[in-house]
């Protein structure tokens, strides 16, 4: 039975203990299934998975909706299933599925959008080396076990600038980039973020419910931190459909 077909919890239950055996000692079609069960339980947490690409469980999301919009919830496509279509999953090679799906997904729709955005946004003109079209493919090319080895990533590129650049710098922890969103949203946004997720605008609007939107705002202002990102999305989406539907339709 193919891995991809069996449920997520076994898969990093027969990795775990197969991680015990030596490649070496192992079967070969055996070794060669540990090592795909290894990523595929390394992409269930990052992509397989909803909650890899989404904000709202399908649960979550239908209670969500408008009562008029949830009879057509059941044609909504979800963002893993976009991605299937577009990425089909290579058990064969799923570090190269798993680097395809995070350049066709994370790096295209988040990181590359935000930093033109913003970039522009204090007219600076950034640039982006190591996605040269050249370095692309041959990166492409070189072995997954080169790409993350003993538990370091970019292993390759590490060490071929270990001689440019010292360790403290190469293997430092990754640093990531952070904004306060949560914060900014209960002091200098809460305003406006109260006003364009008000009982009235979110009625107008007709896609989402009122009561369950305004359930997650309590929760949000009452100091639930695990739901500032549902609500960051409610607040960004009536925020365009205000700009750009309204005013289209004006």
């Amino acid at each position: 039975m193919p891995l991809r077909h069996l449920p997520a919890g076994y898969v990093r239950g027969v990795t775990s203990l197969l991680e015990r055996v030596p490649d070496d000692m192992l079967w070969e079609p055996v070794a060669r299934a540990k090592r795909a069960a290894a990523w595929m339980a390394r992409l269930d947490g990052t992509f397989i998975s909803p909650r890899g690409i989404g904000i709202f469980e399908p649960q979550e999301r239908y209670g969500l909706l408008a009562p008029d919009m949830r009879a057509q919830a059941a044609t909504f496509l979800a963002g893993i299933d976009y991605l299937r279509r577009d990425v089909p999953p290579d058990l064969a090679q799923p570090a190269d599925w798993l680097a395809r799906l995070e350049q066709r997904a994370y790096l295209s729709f988040v990181l590359l959008r935000d930093i033109d955005a913003m970039s522009m946004a204090h007219s600076l003109e950034v640039r982006v080396p190591f996605l040269d079209r050249a370095l692309g493919d041959v990166a492409a090319r070189i072995s997954s076990d080169l790409k993350l080895r003993d538990g370091v990533g970019k292993w390759v590129l590490k060490h071929a600038l270990r001689d440019l650049l010292p360790d403290e710098v190469l293997f430092r922890p990754k640093m990531g980039f952070g904004l306060p969103y949560p914060l900014w949203m209960r002091r200098s946004l809460a305003p406006i973020v109260r006003e364009t997720l008000s009982p009235e605008r979110v009625r107008r609007r007709g896609v989402f419910d009122p009561d369950a939107v305004g359930s997650l705002l309590d929760r949000f202002y009452r100091g639930d931190d695990n739901v500032w990102r549902k609500l960051w999305t409610l607040f960004v989406l009536e925020g365009w459909a205000t700009e750009v539907l309204d005013a289209s339709a004006a």
